[in-house]
């Protein structure tokens, strides 16, 4: 994906880029799967922006501007529970 200014994002397994990084020369890889800790988070999210959250999302944002959101909230708790989005965190050390 490229975004207007010509920076471009690939989202990779978690796996695999942790391969990646060992090919390139990094060393002491650590990965951590958040999957379940950002997918509980986000589902939380979403039932604020929903329900008690609601009109103050509103009052910030506009009616379309929030439901736009929301809907993209939606998606996100979607992708998240079918697993087509893992979020992990990932540290590694390049020697010198």
């Amino acid at each position: 994906m490229t975004d207007d200014m010509g920076f471009s994002v690939e989202l990779k397994a978690l796996e695999e880029t942790s391969d990646h990084l060992a090919e390139t020369g990094f060393t002491d890889i650590v990965v951590r799967d958040r999957h379940d800790r950002f997918r509980a988070y986000a589902k939380n999210d979403l039932e604020n922006l929903k329900g008690p959250r609601k009109q103050a999302y509103i009052d910030v944002l506009g009616k379309k501007a929030a439901q736009l959101g929301i809907e993209m909230n939606e998606k996100l708790v979607s992708i998240l529970y079918t697993g087509e989005l893992r979020p992990g965190h990932l540290r590694a050390y390049k020697p010198r």
